[in-house]
């Protein structure tokens, strides 16, 4: 058994030298040319993105992130109380009164069991400073006793000393 396993695979591949002969033999004189080996492929080295200067320093960095997440969570905590006025002031002036009326919305159909901020960044801008907030929520519905997790990203700028929200364009 052992033996006629050997001369299978001695059998397979002297059939498989012999195809490369004859295809070696109908190619004729091409097959006789030498190829040049391919030139070495050298990786290409990633390009270098500058990133945008941060100005601030570590420890400024640290209180305006402190800053940042108390905000936010005064910001739910004002929601979870239903408290709609007071949590349109953390809104920028200009988006107010459209946001106002999707806070009204949002705290007739939905009652906030806890916001927790999961994490934060801060990116210099032109014109100040910007962050992206991701908060991850706890809700009921109107009517249900079923939480419901959610996570929503916020952008929030700090706009004369204190941090206010961007609302999301509609698309």
């Amino acid at each position: 058994m052992v033996q006629s396993r050997c001369s299978r695979a001695g059998l397979v591949v002297l059939l498989a030298s012999l195809g490369l002969a004859w295809t070696a033999g109908c190619l004729g004189p091409l097959a006789l040319k030498e190829v040049p080996p391919p030139a070495p492929v050298r990786p290409a080295a990633p390009e270098v993105k500058a990133a945008p200067a941060s100005t601030l320093d570590p420890r400024e960095e640290r209180q305006l992130g402190k800053d940042l997440v108390r905000d936010v969570e005064q910001y739910f905590r004002l929601l979870k109380e239903k408290n709609v006025e007071d949590a349109a002031a953390f809104v920028d002036p200009q988006y107010r009164a459209a946001y106002q009326d999707d806070l009204w919305t949002f705290v007739a159909n939905y009652a906030i069991e806890s916001a927790q901020v999961e994490s934060q960044q801060l990116f210099p801008q032109v014109d100040g400073l910007m962050a992206k907030v991701k908060v991850g929520r706890t809700l009921f519905e109107k009517g249900s006793v079923v939480p419901k997790k959610s996570e929503v990203w916020m952008t929030w700028t700090r706009k004369d000393g204190r941090w206010v929200i961007r609302p999301q364009e509609q698309k």
